[in-house]
Formats: structure tokens, sequence, C-alpha cells
């Protein structure tokens, strides 16, 4: 089954969406934080290469369908901010970073600015609590009762809150002082907008007092910090521009997603959404795929579609009723128009009208430069990777409970595969377009298809 998904832009103007908050519960002191500056492309390649390696693909991109749909809702007023809820970072005995994305439930929060006067807000009252200017630290956190506020180690008070942070220039940023982010080496994140410390049901519910942290940001001032989070910043300034249009659709279509799970915010900056880093990860080109898209979702009939994504393509996509995007469900739903599987080449096209055009699209490696799959063609230089399994190994894995797998044998005692139940062992840097099949066999089931090399 080929993986990637051509993204149709049917540009529809928005006007943006709201923010989302999370929690962080670091158990040891922060590690220091890199020194800024635009990243290097070799270091932003391993690392994304090894992050999505540590915690599989985003919500956004169609490969978790345990998360549920991608697209929530479609909104009929104009979106201007994202409630966005960041993760906890914790750390290991040494200050080094354990896990960057760790959990939504902040023991503590503590936040600096670097621009003009902030104004500290309970919002329970509407009453100012304190004011901060860069060089100040405000601490927030939660007795199980109430929010607990301390400013340079000075104890404010107790305020039922949430507890908001409003800059008064648009110049401000936020730092994140017990978060850390891993963007071209480890750092202190930094985020526009404004910043809550609140409390949803969930929180509110762990065994020991812990708060939410949410972002509200313009979805403009959002949608580049993610687009190098979901692509490699060296990719095509085209690409960036399709990722861009996909995770400012994702983004508004998922409006109120995790306050109907009991949180203070839409959406997360994990790859349970889609990956936000702030302003640490607003690279050049993502800032430019942001811009040149402004506005811009795909959508098909008015609303909003599944922008499904890869970095591995195959060279050609699948239609989307072979494939399921559902938990529990082992084949596609009905056809989308914007879903069909197209061809990722120069001509001429294969055809794939029959099992013998498909058998030899998988068997013949075309003269160059018509190698729609070579990494040196592509320009990204990254490796394929294969794995060999037997026949019967295939056979045994896709027939379980009522899927059922027909398998027409030829010569030969082992087969290449890869299935959405046959996981792939990728190579280290596996984001060129990747070939599979299955051999000897030409394999069609209910989770997919695959044919013979």
């Amino acid at each position: 089954m080929r993986r990637l998904f051509p993204i149709l832009v049917l540009a529809l103007a928005v006007i943006l969406a709201r923010p989302v908050a999370a929690s962080q519960e670091p158990d040891q002191a922060p590690a220091p934080a890199s020194p800024t500056g635009q990243p290097d492309q070799d270091p932003l390649e391993e690392e994304f290469v090894r992050f999505r390696a540590e915690v599989g693909q985003s919500h956004a991109s169609g490969a978790r369908p345990d998360l549920g749909p991608i697209v929530l809702g479609n909104p009929t007023q104009a979106v201007v901010a994202l409630r966005v809820g960041l993760n906890a970072t914790t750390f290991t005995s040494t200050g080094a970073v354990a896990t960057e994305f760790a959990s939504l439930h902040h023991a503590f929060v503590e936040l600096t600015n670097t621009d003009g006067d902030v104004k500290v807000i309970d919002q329970s009252t509407g009453k100012k609590i304190t004011g901060m200017s860069p060089g100040s630290v405000v601490r927030v956190e939660h007795d199980g009762t109430f929010f607990l506020v301390t400013q340079d180690n000075v104890f404010l008070g107790s305020f039922n809150g949430p507890v908001f942070f409003r800059p008064t220039t648009a110049a401000n940023l936020f730092r994140v002082e017990n978060l850390r982010r891993v963007f071209s080496g480890t750092k202190v994140p930094l985020y526009r907008g404004a910043m809550e410390v609140a409390r949803g049901s969930v929180t509110a519910a762990q065994p020991l007092p812990r708060v939410n942290l949410v972002n509200i940001v313009e979805v403009e001032d959002y949608v580049p910090g993610v687009v190098a989070n979901e692509s490699i910043a060296s990719f095509a300034i085209e690409a960036l521009k399709a990722q861009a249009v996909a995770a400012r659709g994702y983004a508004i279509a998922n409006i109120g997603n995790y306050v109907a799970r009991g949180y203070p915010f839409d959406i997360v900056d994990s790859s349970s959404s889609q990956v936000y880093r702030g302003v640490i990860s607003e690279h050049d080109n993502a800032v430019r795929a942001a811009s040149d898209t402004y506005g811009l979702v795909a959508s098909s009939g008015g609303r909003i579609i599944s922008a499904m994504y890869s970095s591995s393509f195959g060279g050609h996509s699948e239609d989307n009723d072979w494939i399921s995007f559902t938990a529990g469900v082992t084949k596609g739903g009905a056809p989308l128009s914007y879903l069909r599987g197209i061809y990722d080449g120069l001509d001429p096209a294969p055809d794939l009208s029959s099992d013998a055009g498909i058998d030899a699209f998988w068997r013949t490696q075309p003269p160059s430069p018509l190698i729609y799959d070579d990494c040196s063609w592509t320009g990204n230089g990254f490796s394929r990777w294969r794995f060999v399994l037997s026949a019967a190994t295939i056979k045994g894995r896709l027939t379980t409970g009522n899927e059922h797998s027909s398998v027409e044998r030829r010569p030969g005692p082992s087969a290449t595969s890869r299935s959405p139940n046959v996981p792939a062992r990728r190579s280290a840097r596996p984001s060129c377009a990747s070939r599979w099949s299955v051999r000897p066999a030409c394999l069609r089931s209910g989770v997919g298809k695959a044919c013979a090399q």
C-alpha cells in the first residue's frame, strides 16, 4: 500500500483560529539552552528523522487513526486565534532532555518575556495580579484549590484563576523557562501571542496538583512554527507551501478538539496534533511558505479537507478507499475526489489499470531521469530501505480475525513488503521516496494492496 496522498489546494481564504495550552512536569533542573541562530540543514534533517523514529507520525498526517478523524469540524465563522496546549518537558538526572513532549500536566510553569510590559491577570475576577517586564520571572503552580503565583521568588498570593499573561506590545515573546525544545539544538522555547495557565478537568483529576499551559496565538503566527517540524526545512518551497496550507487547515478544523476531552485548549504542540515548537522553529523557508499561502486552506465542496501527507511517497499514491484512517476499520470509506492516487514522476506515467501494469511498475527500474524514487534525482539525499519476509509470514500477519488475504503464489522463497500490519525497518535516513512490494505474490486484502516487484 503506498502511503503518501496528494494535497489539492482548492484555495479558500480563511482568517485564522484560536490557540491551545499544555502542561509540563520537569523532575530535574532544565538543561542549558543552546544558542539561537538560523539552523543548518543537516542537523535539522537528522533531528527530524530521529524525532519521527521516536514518536511516529503526527495526527495531522493521517497516520494516527487511533486519535480520531483528522477533520473535527468546519468552522462557519472566521477563525483568528488558536488555543494550543504546550507539553511539559522531563529531564534526566544530569539535566538533559528525557522527553521533549512528556505531558500536558505541568507541576509548575515559569515565564519570562522579551519586550515591554506584561499584565498578569486573575481571569476569575479580571483583576491585575502583577506586571512583568524583561528580566522578571513569574511562576504559577496549583495547590489543589488555588493557583499560587510567585514573582522573582516573592509569593504574591492565591487566586482562583486561570492566570492570564497579556502582552502590551506585539513584539513581545514569551520564554517558558521550564521547557526545552529541540530544533537545531536544545533551546528554551519562545512563543508569540498570549499565555494562560489554566486547569482542565482531566488535569484537576491528577493525583498531584498540576496545571495546563496554553499559548493563545493567531493562526498566521502559529503556522510558521509548524511547517519545519512537519516537513524538513530544506524541502522545495512549493512542498513547504503545501505543508503550510495543510497545517493551517488542520488547526482550524480542530478547534475544540481537546476542549471536548476536558482540556482548556483546542489542539496540542506534539504529534498528537501536529508538532509546533514556536518561534525557535520559524526557519526562513517556513516563514516564507506561511507568508506565501496567507489565509489559505485546502477545501472541497466548501469544507476543509483531510490533507494527509508523508515524507515517503513510493512513486504513486493510493486512492483513499483502499486505506483505512479509522481505528478498527480495515478498509477506506467512500471515494473522495481529492484523495485519488497520483503518479510522482516524469512522463510517461505507468499504466496501473491492470495487475500486469502494477506488477511492471514495481519490477521495472525506469531509466534515468525517470527514476522517481532515486535519491540523487530527487535531491533529498536519503536512503531507500528494504527488508525481507517470507510469504508465509506476510500471510500470517495479514490474515487476522475477519480480515481475509488471498496470495497468488509465484516461484521464490521470500517477499519484500510494507503494509499497515507489517512494520517496516527503515534506514537511519528514511525520507527519500520508498518502494515496497510483495514478492513473490501479488496480494490484495482488506487493509490495502501490494504487488510483486
